[in-house]
């Protein structure tokens, strides 16, 4: 032994199916767990996977990256990441760290932190929402703004397709997403509560709240934007996600975990505006060629995301059972 020659394997080794969701595993026992109980031998651990659903997202995900890839000389391939959870339970079901199926490199799904793009609209929406000013027919002024920052330095963001629209209405700045209609509206409702409803839907880490916040000038995982979405498609009460649904002793007896608090972020009825606004999406809006592919009478609600020079697409949307997010 000592002298054979060492032979390194070229990709470690998978010690289970589904790896990507396996991390998030054991970094939910982690925050939820007491450690010195979870060395106790003979656990019997209980996820939320769904087995079925991960096969169907692993068996679709690569040839769906493929079918918008674009190759040629100096093109680095397309990489995605997926996380798909219960609408009302903030359980896990399935997650891809990547394109390839049972990858067992970086996880993107968890630790991919790029900028949301659009996704951000719908807080800055529903803090407008909860405000008595604004509804969903409030007219909206999709023109040009000069924002001067303290340093001196001047902001003049643009509408995707370098035009102007005029007044519209609420509802449709968000379903068409139009910057300009978004920002002229996030400054009204002001950057401190656009930037503290992030917060409230889930968005832990901190961040300087400059006004290209409003057009999601800010970096998240797949997994913190499930979060955010999860509380909308939740009514507005945010449950944090989670892949354990139980630890048992061999004996079968339940192990403490640290309490799970479920708590009303927002308000349910600003909610159910936004969430209305959020179906008109797919069906006048940035997702309108969903329906291309999925029955025309689900009850779809979502939003589109893209950043600068499309270096990253995003979406985020859920239905009755089942919320989806796919960078």
């Amino acid at each position: 032994a000592y002298k054979a020659e060492l032979v390194t394997r070229t990709r470690p080794v998978n010690r289970s199916g589904f790896p990507a969701f396996m991390e998030l595993v054991y970094r939910d026992l982690e925050r939820d767990y007491d450690s010195e109980a979870l060395r106790s031998e003979g656990l019997r651990i209980f996820t939320t996977l769904d087995v079925s659903m991960q096969n169907t997202l692993e068996a679709t995900l690569e040839n769906s990256v493929k079918a918008v890839e674009r190759t040629g000389a100096g093109k680095a391939p397309l990489e995605a990441a997926v996380v798909l959870t219960s609408a009302t339970t903030g359980e896990v079901r399935a997650l891809a760290g990547s394109r390839k199926n049972g990858y067992t490199g970086f996880n993107r799904a968890l630790h991919a932190v790029r900028p949301i793009g659009s996704l951000v609209k719908p807080a800055v929406y529903l803090a407008a929402l909860e405000s008595p000013d604004f509804q969903l027919a409030s007219v909206l002024a999709d023109e040009e703004v000069t924002i001067t920052m303290q340093d001196g330095q001047v902001w003049q963001p643009k509408n995707y397709e370098l035009t102007t629209d005029g007044p519209v209405y609420l509802y449709d700045a968000l379903q068409r997403s139009l910057n300009l209609a978004t920002v002229n509206l996030g400054m009204k409702v002001g950057l401190d509560k656009v930037y503290s409803m992030l917060g409230r839907l889930g968005f832990e880490r901190r961040i300087q709240p400059y006004p290209s916040l409003l057009l999601g000038a800010v970096d998240m995982s797949p997994l913190e934007v499930a979060q955010i979405y999860q509380t909308l498609a939740a009514n507005g009460f945010r449950s944090p996600l989670r892949a354990v649904e139980a630890v048992t002793t061999g004996q079968g007896e339940p192990l403490a975990r640290y309490g799970i608090a479920t708590e009303q972020a927002a308000d349910p009825a600003a909610v159910f505006l936004l969430e209305h606004a959020m179906q008109g999406v797919f069906d006048r809006g940035t997702a309108r060629t969903v329906y291309n592919r999925v029955l025309p009478n689900l009850p779809l609600a979502g939003k589109t995301g893209t950043t600068n020079d499309l270096r990253d697409s995003w979406f985020a949307g859920y239905s009755g059972d089942l919320l989806a997010v796919a960078w």
